[in-house]
């Protein structure tokens, strides 16, 4: 029989296997913050705020900063989110909705819906008002049940 501590140990990672099944390991997902970003190759997206923070089941309200490589905003930019769920192999199902924001290269997407527990890959395709350049960058939560 199991000692005690043993018994904690073989819980332990159980209930590990099972967040590893829903998100795969922490180094899989992004760490919610305000100023969290990524850069692409020609832009650099970052949260200005999220509603609710960190994001979670359902609706979800972001509010993003668009900047070219060297901080210029990026105003009028056109902005794809494309949610999907990696582990499981299928896309968001609820359009977003973006709209500029009074600041100069801030967009508001909503929302930004995420159906079910698990990882989640939010994919933003930003192309530039020339509409011939375009990059993408992703973001990756581990949302919660």
């Amino acid at each position: 029989m199991p000692s005690e501590g043993e018994q904690d140990r073989q819980a332990s990672e159980s209930s590990d296997e099972g967040d590893t099944f829903a998100c795969g390991t922490p180094e899989d997902s992004d760490i919610y913050r305000v100023g969290l970003w990524h850069e692409g190759s020609r832009v650099r997206v970052a949260f200005v705020d999220a509603f609710p923070a960190p994001p979670q089941l359902y609706d979800n309200t972001w509010i993003i900063s668009i900047t070219d490589l060297d901080g210029v905003p990026l105003n009028d930019a056109g902005v794809e989110v494309l949610p999907s769920m990696p582990i499981h192999g299928h896309k968001g199902s609820v359009p977003s909705e973006v709209r500029s924001m009074e600041q100069p290269g801030q967009y508001q997407l909503d929302p930004v819906y995420l159906a079910m527990a698990g990882l989640w890959a939010v994919e933003l395709r930003i192309t530039e008002t020339d509409a011939l350049a375009h990059d993408t960058v992703t973001f990756t939560f581990c949302i919660e049940p």
